[in-house]
């Protein structure tokens, strides 16, 4: 698992500068491979299992993207959801 909750650092590789960038204006206007799928790419390369970062929609959330390929065969994935944030099943996504 990669940890970018603290961002960009010159310890990085410079791509990583363009993590947070305005993926579907680049592939859909300028029609090209976003430096973030090439992060992923990169990511999965190294086998690792996902990437953890600071959500740009909610200010102090934070995403987790998991690459399920590169899980154990018969690893498992427990949510820690305290609050009952997460939807349960697909009726959870509408919310009143």
């Amino acid at each position: 698992m990669i940890d970018f909750t603290g961002g960009y650092n010159d310890t990085w590789a410079p791509i990583w500068q363009d993590f947070f960038c305005d993926w579907r204006k680049i592939r859909f206007n300028d029609g090209v491979e976003p430096p973030s799928w090439i992060i992923g790419d990169l990511a999965i390369e190294a086998d690792c299992a996902g990437i953890l970062f600071e959500s740009v929609a909610n200010p102090g959330g934070r995403n987790l993207v998991l690459f399920t390929d590169q899980l154990p065969v018969h690893g498992n994935i427990v949510v820690n959801d305290p609050r009952g944030d997460l939807p349960t099943d697909q009726s959870s996504w509408t919310r009143p």
